[in-house]
């Protein structure tokens, strides 16, 4: 059997939302995330302390629920898109440097999960395609996830237009569990 290795991206996209990572590989699932220490919505955490937390864990089990994870969120959805070996130590890698740094959660400088999803993302050469507000990347993964699933070798998407970024190509949408927001998602 081969090895097999993904990326995950789950993605709350309530107000304010949230995004975490989680590194998969055939012996275990390293979940990652950020957050201000002091949670609410992100401008009570403008400048706060950052709070990274971090779980390894086997397959089958599963992580507390905090900033690595959307557990315990009642809308969410999760995209996850093939890597090899490689892709997977070298997001592992970025995750620990993360740790070490400790940085701080800022708001006004973009300083939030996105951010740092978009960092591992990065290490693992998925490139940095997030965008600050989870809602708009829930809506651009999904509009990926299902424009490739019509059709897989489209070069732009069915919804927006945009380029699809090559580095996206084999993402797919895992699981949605929708609850009524704020306001409507423009899915249609």
């Amino acid at each position: 059997m081969a090895d097999r290795h993904s990326l995950t991206i789950q993605i709350d996209p309530t107000n304010p939302g949230h995004v975490a990572v989680v590194v998969n590989t055939p012996t275990a699932r390293t979940y990652a995330g950020f957050g201000p220490r002091d949670y609410g919505p992100p401008w009570f955490g403008t400048r706060s302390k950052g709070r990274f937390d971090v779980h390894t864990i086997r397959p089958g089990e599963t992580p507390p629920p905090d900033f690595s994870n959307v557990r315990g969120h009642t809308g969410y959805a999760s995209f996850t898109i093939p890597v090899s070996r490689d892709q997977a130590e070298a997001a592992n890698a970025e995750i620990e440097r993360i740790r070490q740094l400790n940085p701080d959660y800022n708001f006004f400088s973009k300083e939030v999960c996105t951010a740092i999803a978009n960092r591992i993302m990065s290490a693992a050469g998925l490139g940095s395609d997030l965008y600050m507000v989870p809602q708009v990347d829930f809506e651009y993964l999904s509009d990926i996830a299902k424009t490739l699933a019509a059709n897989p070798h489209a070069r732009v998407l069915d919804k927006t237009g945009l380029p699809i970024p090559e580095a996206l190509r084999g993402l797919q949408q895992d699981s949605v569990f929708p609850r009524r927001l704020w306001w409507p998602l423009a899915t249609g």
